[in-house]
Formats: structure tokens, C-alpha cells, sequence
């Protein structure tokens, strides 16, 4: 099988504000724990290259759990988000989904850089799976992302970070936007569950999970979907 992109920000503070941010831990290592017991291989990347922030606050004791705690103290793994590879170098053909992780730094390049559309549309065009949790479901509402002249998520069933729960983490004041009612300006149909619950929405071969503790039922439902477990 070919191996599932996971890319991350490069984002390390929001714009603005002397507050650091990037990516938040728990999505990619929740999420690459699932993949390695399903034997799927992946890749991390970020679409400069180099260093990918991660935000302090996912570095807290109540968030490194057993499942994220083994790879932080990784160190090849952690060398890994020193100098990953960017995204300039890699092509979609060699990928066979791609998942975009969240955390808040993802609201700024993910949106603002045309490669991230650009990856989009190619995997959509393979009917190749696109999935994303929390703020990287941002990478959806790109600028660049259009089909036909019409907005990606137009019509679609999505859900991501909503307006409730970041007003819950105190950051509503500093995001550039807050996803949900991006989402649902672009014409998204967008579902929830309950603040901080795990609630994952599929259309076709577009995943969206709604926060961190989506995670776990993303990546299994992407797994079996590129297994060909999904019912």
C-alpha cells in the first residue's frame, strides 16, 4: 500500500499576538498509532519544510497520554518534526490519502498556501481519500480550492473545531476566523456532537473529524476505508 501523507503546519504563533501555537500533538500521534497497528504505512511532511511547531498547551501533562508520551520522548521521532520534508517534494501519486492535522497554527498556511488546494484537488480527482481534524479541516475552506468555480465545500457534510469550543479554549479573540462559521459561509452543511466528544462525518472519500478527540475514530474509519473494511 502506499503511504498516507500526514502534513502539518508550520505555523508557530498566531498572527497578531506574541502567543505561540502549531500543531497539536495528540492528532498526529493518536492518529499514526492507529496506522502503525493497522500496518499502513505514512509520511509526515509541512508544506515549508523544516521545523513543525507544536503548541505548548498539547505538551501538557493532562495530554500526554500513553499513546503521545512514547513518541515525544522519541527521538528519532521528534527529529522527524525538526526537518520534515516539504511538501514541494512529494507528489500524490505516490500517496494513497492525506491527512491534514490540526491545531491552531493550521488556520493560517493551511489556508493561506495554494499547495495545500492543490493537493486537494489532485486526490480528489484520484477519488483518493482526504481527511482532516480540528483546525486542519481549515485546509478545506482554502483560498485557492475551487472546482468548476464552485467552493469545495459547498454542499458538503463537514464538521471540524466548533464555534463552542473555541470559545471554551479562550482563543475565539485570536484566530483569524472561527471554522465553523467559515465552514457554513462556504456552504457547508456542518455536524456536530457535544463539545469535546468524538464525532467524525464522511461523504464520499472526504473525512472530517470535529476536535482532538476525533482523532482516534478518524483515523480508524480512513484505515478501514484503505483496508477495504469500511461497511
Amino acid at each position: 500500500m502506499k503511504p498516507i501523507l500526514i502534513l502539518a503546519t508550520n505555523q508557530d504563533h498566531y498572527e497578531g499576538y506574541d502567543i505561540p501555537t502549531g500543531l497539536w500533538l495528540g492528532e498526529l500521534t493518536h492518529f499514526i498509532h492507529i496506522m502503525e497497528e493497522k500496518g499502513i504505512p505514512f509520511k509526515i511532511a509541512s508544506l515549508k519544510g523544516g521545523e513543525i511547531p507544536l503548541d505548548p498547551y498539547s505538551l501538557s501533562e493532562q495530554f500526554m497520554d500513553e499513546q503521545t508520551l512514547p513518541y515525544y520522548d522519541d527521538l528519532r521521532f521528534m527529529s522527524e518534526l525538526v526537518n520534515s520534508q516539504s511538501l514541494d517534494k512529494l507528489n500524490p501519486e505516490n500517496y494513497s490519502a492525506i491527512y491534514f492535522a490540526g491545531g491552531h497554527g493550521a488556520m493560517y498556511d493551511f489556508v493561506q498556501d495554494p499547495r495545500a488546494a492543490q493537493w486537494i484537488l489532485a486526490m480528489t480527482k484520484m477519488q483518493k481519500p482526504v481527511a482532516a481534524v480540528c483546525h486542519g479541516v481549515a485546509a478545506l475552506t482554502n483560498q485557492a480550492l475551487e472546482i468548476d468555480d464552485q467552493v469545495f465545500v459547498e454542499g458538503k457534510t463537514v464538521t471540524g473545531y466548533t464555534n463552542a469550543e473555541e470559545l471554551h479554549v479562550g482563543h475565539s479573540d485570536h484566530v483569524p476566523f472561527l471554522l465553523q462559521d467559515r465552514l457554513q459561509r462556504l456552504g457547508a452543511n456542518f455536524g456536530e456532537a457535544g463539545p469535546f466528544q468524538s464525532h467524525v462525518q464522511l461523504e464520499g472519500c472526504l473525512l472530517t473529524g470535529q476536535n482532538p478527540q476525533s482523532t482516534k475514530e478518524l483515523a480508524e474509519t480512513l484505515a478501514d476505508m484503505l483496508l477495504g473494511e469500511a461497511e
